[in-house]
């Protein structure tokens, strides 16, 4: 009566929630192996690279 709908998701589909697309273009774009030398420097490019997603780091969900 509110005109809401409710969509329930399979267990497992990671093609309908864009985090999981995010992190995939994440790690196979814009880190690399140098990023994973240890959790730290893991950790700060992450953090850079979530910080600027949509102005130096694009991704179009379509």
């Amino acid at each position: 009566e509110q005109g809401l709908t409710f969509c329930f998701l399979p267990p497992y589909s990671p093609e309908l929630n864009k985090i999981e697309r995010l992190w995939r273009h994440c790690k196979q774009y814009w880190l690399t192996p140098t990023d994973y030398v240890c959790d730290r420097t893991l950790a700060e490019r992450v953090a850079y690279v979530l910080k600027h997603v949509g102005t130096e780091y694009t991704i179009i969900f379509g």
